[in-house]
């Protein structure tokens, strides 16, 4: 039997735990498709916050998959709501932030409901189709002292982060930063059709990170790129490109881009300098390597970006929690600045790409 004290300690913790639920961050979930689960997941496990709707164009599968990540834990479920019902969320007092991970293309309608809304934003990229609207969503979001987190989760990836600390022991002057992103599996033409092209929707990452290691924006930007899929050709895409920029340090990134890669998803990043050289390698299933007379056989590399990058997602999400919650104001977050500049570095490969020449880059440096 419990004594009273017992029986009075465990109220309280129960008490204690239901205030601290009550007291959350309560927001909405935009989109529950690849990234949108990823995102809903990770709030659901990291328990700084709850989502009371999610806003998806298909609510029963919406549903079923909230369920499937929440473990049946039905007691959890947000409410489902249609796009068009998306104002109830907006007009929800209790909303506080939003998670925008629906199509490109309603990015930027959703963001200015949120805006207007006074909601907190945390958006996959891009926040807009075009660099004028970016900048002006990123001025709006300012203007009300609202945060627009748009994420670009690798550089919340561990060991990404380690090699970025590491490089001035190790190399000492930067010569060369390599990135290599291969892709797995191959898209859907469906998806690739809306994707916004091979550098706005993969070579960001690889912009942002090479600029991120180096501390510094380019200054030309060269892109050359092919086409091994046919159907590739009725939006003007292409699956294989290589970037080559050059920094005002004299440090020269080449970044390489494919959309296929038969045997996992291969990342890779590696700095030179004129000391010494620091690698960040691919990252396996599983951490065994079997050595016989017969060779070497290791496990495969992981298989997409949900695996890789799982780390980077849900540090990402943290530290946009800690932001608008107050519990770290210092929490790393991808200020405006460094997203339109990334955004535009994909414009500068577009138009390189287009002339067969480099592209001067003059980096923006206010909204």
């Amino acid at each position: 039997n419990l004594s009273q004290s017992s029986f009075e300690s465990i109220i309280t913790a129960l008490e204690t735990e239901m205030s601290a639920q009550t007291s959350l961050p309560v927001g909405a979930v935009f989109g529950l498709g690849r990234a949108g689960r990823i995102h809903f997941g990770n709030i659901a496990s990291l328990r700084l916050a709850r989502v009371k709707y999610v806003i998806d164009a298909d609510p029963k599968a919406a549903s079923v998959a909230a369920a499937a990540i929440l473990g049946g834990q039905t007691d959890e479920l947000p409410k489902f709501l249609l796009p068009e019902e998306e104002d109830q969320a907006m007009a929800d007092p209790e909303v506080t932030f939003c998670v925008i991970c629906s199509p490109t293309m309603t990015h930027e309608t959703a963001l200015r409901k949120c805006i207007n809304s006074g909601k907190q934003m945390f958006c996959e990229k891009p926040i807009a189709t075009s660099l004028e609207s970016m900048k002006e969503v990123h001025k709006l979001a300012e203007n009300k002292g609202l945060l627009l987190h748009c994420s670009f989760n690798r550089r919340y990836d561990p060991s990404f982060s380690l090699l970025r600390d590491r490089i001035p022991n190790t190399c000492g002057e930067v010569h060369t930063i390599r990135t290599c992103s291969r892709d797995n599996p191959y898209p859907s033409i469906e998806y690739l059709r809306t994707s916004g092209g091979i550098f706005h929707d993969c070579g960001v990452h690889d912009l942002d990170m090479a600029c991120w290691l180096a501390g510094e924006w380019p200054s030309t930007v060269f892109a050359t790129a092919a086409r091994h899929n046919p159907q590739l050709k009725d939006f003007n895409d292409h699956d294989t490109a290589v970037i080559v920029v050059k920094f005002p340090s004299g440090a020269i990134g080449i970044i390489e881009l494919d959309r296929r890669s038969t045997y996992g998803y291969d990342q890779r990043i590696e700095v030179h300098g004129a000391q010494g050289m620091i690698a960040s390698n691919n990252v396996c299933d599983r951490a065994v390597t079997s050595s016989t007379a017969a060779g070497v056989n290791s496990a495969n590399i992981q298989y997409s970006f949900p695996q890789r990058y799982a780390e980077g997602y849900v540090n990402s999400m943290r530290s946009f929690l800690s932001r608008i919650s107050g519990s770290d104001e210092n929490a790393m977050i991808v200020t405006p600045i460094e997203s339109l500049n990334v955004s535009t570095l994909a414009d500068a490969c577009e138009k390189s790409l287009e002339t067969g020449a480099p592209v001067k880059f003059q980096p923006i440096n206010t909204l």
